[in-house]
């Protein structure tokens, strides 16, 4: 673990202690999930609210009934099991401090992951003919250039007129925006790596180099350079960005926060790169899937990532595996169906 790592662990468990009276005063929302390829499946969610609003758009679900309440924290195991006990599927989303009252049997992830590229690794290795092909190939065919640059008068523009007007245009209400003073944390470190056609300035990645660790803080484009997106002048600045990071030492990328979900675009994208997920310590939360049907979940539910002894994966293919792991049921001595044996023991 690198010093950077340890220093956000601790300060993850700082932020879980200071945050854990929000868990004293739980939401419980009913909702339900479409599927196209059965019935509607019917949901409960208990926790703080914090990862509601994505978790109805991601399953595009409808809400039933919202009913926020002070459920006591010795009465949270019986209001999991409770509405276990008449729902398919219960999601819960409590401090992880609190995670040790929750019954066994659920499968657990953040409301928040991150991904990180390892130059190098199998995965790198992987995914470098695809980046080739595509991403740096779309480079050559239009003549980008990279440059990198420290100015603060860079910096403050590339804020203002490329990071704001692209992120509203991606992500409209839903945009989570880090303010100047987020991105200005290590300033001898950062730095921002532009995309030129020739004298004109398209798009931007602003990054930060600590140790061997390269993080990047934000990207954008200029709202004239949008039909140029298509042309892949942002993807350019993750190409230059990537190519430049064993210059300065750093052999590991960070690509930042993305959903745990392995159907999200984002998630998609950095992962064409190959950037790998893990479990962020830094969100004070954590969510837990308890299902009643473990062999059917609707698609939305199968493709989230829970954290597993190998790191994370699609809820399915987790599901899929634990079921071919269960021994062969004897002639002679009934035992449980498979879907029996792995639904929620605890509950």
């Amino acid at each position: 673990m690198t010093t950077g790592e340890s220093g956000r662990r601790r300060l993850g468990l700082l932020k879980r202690l200071l945050l854990l009276p929000r868990s004293l005063r739980l939401t419980r929302v009913e909702f339900e999930i479409p599927d196209p390829a059965g019935a509607p499946c019917r949901a409960v969610y208990i926790g703080e609210v914090i990862a509601l609003p994505y978790l109805l758009e991601c399953f595009q679900a409808s809400v039933l009934s919202y009913q926020p309440a002070a459920i006591p924290l010795h009465r949270l195991p019986a209001a999991v099991r409770q509405a276990a006990a008449s729902h398919p599927l219960v999601i819960t989303d409590v401090n992880r401090c609190l995670q040790r009252l929750l019954p066994l049997g659920g499968w657990s992830t953040s409301p928040w992951i991150r991904q990180e590229l390892r130059l190098g690794s199998p995965f790198h290795a992987l995914c470098h003919p695809h980046v080739e092909r595509n991403y740096g190939r779309l480079v050559r065919k239009h003549g980008f250039r990279g440059v990198i640059t420290r100015d603060p008068g860079e910096i403050e523009r590339f804020y203002s007129d490329f990071y704001l007007p692209y992120v509203a245009s991606r992500h409209g209400d839903g945009a989570i925006l880090q303010s100047r003073a987020e991105l200005r944390l290590q300033p001898r470190s950062t730095f921002l790596m532009q995309v030129f056609d020739g004298e004109r300035w398209l798009a931007g990645v602003l990054a930060t180099a600590s140790g061997s660790r390269l993080r990047i803080l934000a990207a954008g484009a200029h709202p004239d350079a949008f039909p140029d997106l298509r042309r892949g002048c942002l993807s350019a600045a993750y190409y230059f960005l990537i190519r430049h990071a064993p210059s300065l030492g750093c052999h590991t990328v960070d690509f930042g926060g993305t959903r745990p979900h392995a159907g999200d675009g984002l998630y998609l994208y950095k992962r064409r790169w190959g950037a790998e997920a893990y479990s962020d310590p830094w969100h004070h939360t954590s969510l837990s899937l308890y299902l009643n049907s473990p062999d059917s979940p609707p698609a939305t539910v199968a493709q989230f990532l829970v954290q597993t002894s190998d790191g994370l994966s699609p809820l399915l293919s987790c599901i899929r595996e634990e079921l071919s792991n269960l021994p062969t049921p004897s002639l002679t001595s009934p035992e449980p169906s498979p879907v029996e044996a792995v639904s929620n023991p605890a509950l």
